[in-house]
C-alpha cells in the first residue's frame, strides 16, 4: 500500500499542468497603443463593410420592383397595349 502511494505521488509530480491565460481587457488598458489601433481600425471597418452591404441589398431589393412596376406601366400605356395611343387616335 505504501509503495503504491509513493507510485501516485511520483506521477501527480510529473502530471502538472501549466495554463497561461490572458485578459483582453487588461491589454486593452495597457500601454499598447498599436493594439487599441488595431482594433478601433477592425471594428471600424466591419461596422463599414456591413453598412455598405446593407443599403446595397435594401437598394436592390427596392429598385427591382419599381423598374418592373415602371415597365410595366410603360408597356399598358405606349407598348403592344397602347391605351394612350388608342386614346388619342380616337380624340382626333
Amino acid at each position: 500500500m505504501k509503495g503504491t502511494l509513493e507510485n501516485l505521488n511520483s506521477s501527480v509530480n510529473y502530471s502538472k499542468v501549466t495554463l497561461n491565460i490572458s485578459d483582453r481587457e487588461a491589454i486593452k488598458s495597457g500601454n499598447n497603443n498599436l493594439y487599441n489601433k488595431y482594433i478601433n481600425l477592425i471594428s471600424f471597418l466591419k461596422a463599414f463593410f456591413s453598412s455598405i452591404g446593407f443599403f446595397l441589398i435594401g437598394f436592390v431589393a427596392v429598385s427591382i420592383p419599381i423598374v418592373l412596376i415602371a415597365a410595366l406601366f410603360y408597356y399598358i400605356c405606349f407598348g403592344k397595349i397602347g391605351l394612350i395611343k388608342k386614346l388619342y387616335k380616337k380624340i382626333k
